[in-house]
């Protein structure tokens, strides 16, 4: 058992009211596999002008495209027109995670959690999703909490690595990854550091 606080409070508390709503807009989710949460009658417009509405982000009508336009960019969508106008299924998986990120920052989250969101993606999407995760870190300064199985994706993108271990699961270890960003993959520091959580994985098996 255990207790989860968000902004020093019990989860629990943020039932119903006031604290309910800024619980939703504060926390956000992406999950591994957006596809499932696009509606396929919906263009990715929207997708992103709905949350938007819903939430009176938009002051004046008239600014909906360009906010629209605007978060499409800031996930590197480009050119956000183009893609806007187009369907989930016209969208390659690398491109519709990025939509599920331009959804999540509607609202300027304080915590953005991440549920393996580039786990079913090749490498080189991945890779460059990494960077735009690194990006929008950089830029909004949101606390991400990011669940994957991938070691070098943690120490690439995590401040802290939290080692978890199965049956029952426990926090085996707690790593506080002190390298510069942008970080380098080759650096000797980065492997040793990548190399110090696997050895972790191969302890328990």
């Amino acid at each position: 058992n255990g207790r989860i606080l968000y902004r020093g409070r019990d989860l629990e508390e943020f039932n119903k009211g006031t604290a309910l709503l800024d619980y939703r807009q504060s926390v956000q989710m992406v999950w591994q596999d957006p596809f499932g949460s696009l509606n396929p009658t919906h263009t990715i417009y929207h997708h992103i002008a709905r949350p938007l509405l819903l939430h009176s982000k938009v002051l004046d009508k008239k600014d909906l495209p360009d906010m629209v336009y605007a978060l499409l960019e800031k996930v590197g969508l480009t050119p956000a027109k183009a893609t806007a106008a187009k369907y989930p299924h016209q969208l390659s998986g690398g491109q519709r995670q990025r939509v599920a990120l331009a959804r999540a920052l509607v609202n300027r989250p304080r915590v953005l959690l991440l549920d393996e969101p580039l786990g079913a993606l090749d490498a080189l999407t991945r890779a460059r999703l990494q960077g735009e995760l690194q990006n929008i870190w950089a830029k909004e300064k949101i606390t991400m909490i990011l669940v994957t199985h991938d070691v070098d994706e943690a120490v690439f993108l995590g401040d802290r690595v939290v080692v978890m271990q199965p049956n029952p699961g426990r926090i085996r270890r707690i790593l506080d990854i002190d390298l510069p960003r942008p970080r380098n993959r080759s650096d000797s520091r980065f492997i040793a550091l990548r190399d110090d959580v696997l050895s972790d994985f191969a302890e328990l098996h």
